[in-house]
């Protein structure tokens, strides 16, 4: 059956969301969802690392460690709730107890307090440097009220918020339908209506898109990109990712990988800019050397990727001991990301043709998660990670204690983490993570692989849709 014509958008969703909760899930899939409804205090540009207002107006540092913000005046929830600064304290302090983010806000925040109706204050323990980035990231902002009355859970499954739409249907694993908020702030958006249609296969996406039948498919495979780009009734927008794809080393393991030598072997065993132009379609970007990308802040470009040289990385594994290579297991997530299990694959290839023997370990995310969790993903794992685009976000994962680090370096290391954290001068806080960038080149935590960019097809009448190098899905301003 043909897409609905006129201000009816249908988008082919990749996943089904397990929550619309903004603060319990940091998944870009499901925030592509409820950031139609659920709005945010300050956001980032689509494009840059570079925070800008929404329904915070402005904002100021009244001393290093607090944050005065003035709110948008005039606003309301779609149930009718004000906005004001109680709402918006509210709203911050369930963010900074919520576990996807207790990672960064952990021993952080004082306290928030209201001055006035539309004005509110961050108090920090500390001098912070990525409160605002944080707040880019996660200051979703609930009705009081109605959020204590229906309780975490079933607000969950029926969000509210200041946003464009309200939730009108979610039919769990068919589809989720948006129904325009005719109070909305800035006016009535131009669609009518939105409506999700959960399609996890790729090629079924294309061909619905191909026949109509949605507007919008998200995640377009890029398998099928050039048979998009043929089809005059359709339009691919592409845009630079920030999902890192990376095989990750575990040195606590007694295995040859705690040799540096090893490690920076298989780094230059991989050629990256292969994968890119062969498998990714040219739509994908090359790890440079670390693990921030040129659109992060705290991007050190003095450092470049590592070569393809598979002759020099035969030549350490033979000056570590290895001549003949040894034997590893390489576990990788398939069906999560697009072309996931084919890099994991490919990989694994490379690794085999400088003589390491490789067991490939491809497993559903779900058993990912689990193999993580009780700690049994082997010596190396591969997986993209997405996170906000400040160097303190990436770095942090890597801090002593967190479930995401599994190469020890020196105290240093954490010692400039934590300097650069509540370094507010932006110059000597870059600085920091320059070095840092040196550190995790020169003893390489991974084999840095790729960043695929992100890819949106949609039917030529589709106006106004931009894409974000976060992945969350932003329907502002889009209409047919």
């Amino acid at each position: 059956m043909p897409a609905q014509q006129g201000e009816v958008l249908v988008v082919g969703h990749h996943l089904d969301p397990t929550t619309l909760d903004p603060f319990g899930t940091t998944t870009a899939a499901f925030q592509s969802v409820f950031a139609q409804i659920v709005e945010q205090l300050v956001v980032f540009d689509a494009e840059r690392a570079v925070v800008r207002p929404w329904l915070a107006t402005s904002w100021r540092w009244l001393n290093p460690t607090t944050l005065e913000m003035q709110l948008r005046r005039g606003v309301s929830f779609s149930n009718s709730e004000p906005f004001d600064a109680a709402a918006a304290r509210y709203s911050l302090e369930l963010l900074f107890r919520a576990a996807p983010y207790s990672a960064w806000t952990q021993d952080l925040v004082r306290s928030v307090e209201t001055a006035g109706s539309h004005t509110i204050r961050i108090r920090l323990v500390r001098p912070s440097a990525f409160l605002l980035p944080l707040l880019a990231r996660g200051s979703f902002v609930v009705p009081p009220r109605h959020h204590q009355e229906v309780g975490p859970a079933r607000f969950a499954q029926q969000p509210v918020g200041t946003g464009p739409f309200i939730l009108s249907e979610w039919s769990k694993g068919a589809r989720i339908v948006l129904d325009r908020n005719p109070r909305y702030w800035g006016g009535p958006h131009p669609l009518r209506q939105v409506i999700f249609r959960v399609i996890p296969d790729d090629s079924a996406r294309v061909i619905a898109l191909q026949a109509g039948e949605i507007d919008v498919a998200l995640n377009a495979p890029i398998t099928h990109l050039n048979r998009l780009k043929i089809d005059r009734n359709l339009k691919v927008i592409a845009a630079p990712g920030l999902r890192k794809f990376t095989s990750f080393f575990n040195t606590r393991l007694d295995t040859p990988l705690r040799d540096r030598r090893v490690r920076f072997a298989m780094n230059l065993a991989v050629d990256r800019v292969s994968i890119v132009q062969r498998v990714f379609g040219g739509q994908a970007q090359v790890l440079p050397g670390h693990w921030i990308l040129p659109q992060e802040f705290g991007y050190n470009p003095n450092l470049k990727p590592f070569p393809f040289d598979p002759a020099r990385a035969r030549q350490l594994l033979a000056e570590a001991g290895f001549p003949n290579g040894f034997e590893t297991q390489l576990t990788y997530t398939v069906g999560r990301y697009p072309l996931d299990k084919e890099l994991g694959e490919i990989v694994a290839g490379y690794l085999e043709a400088i003589g390491i023997r490789v067991r490939q370990r491809p497993v559903e995310y779900g058993e990912f998660l689990r193999l993580r969790s009780a700690g049994q993903l082997g010596p190396i794992h591969q997986w993209g990670l997405l996170v906000p685009p400040d160097a303190h976000f990436s770095y942090s994962l890597f801090t002593k204690g967190s479930i995401y680090r599994f190469h020890d370096y020196s105290d240093d290391w954490d010692d400039l983490i934590v300097r650069a954290a509540s370094e507010l001068d932006p110059c000597r806080r870059e600085a920091i993570y320059h070095r840092l960038a040196v550190i995790s080149h020169e003893d390489p935590f991974g084999i840095y692989l790729i960043a695929p960019g992100n890819l949106y097809a949609v039917r030529a009448n589709v106006r106004g849709l931009t894409p974000r190098f976060d992945e969350v899905l932003w329907l502002y301003g889009v209409a047919k």
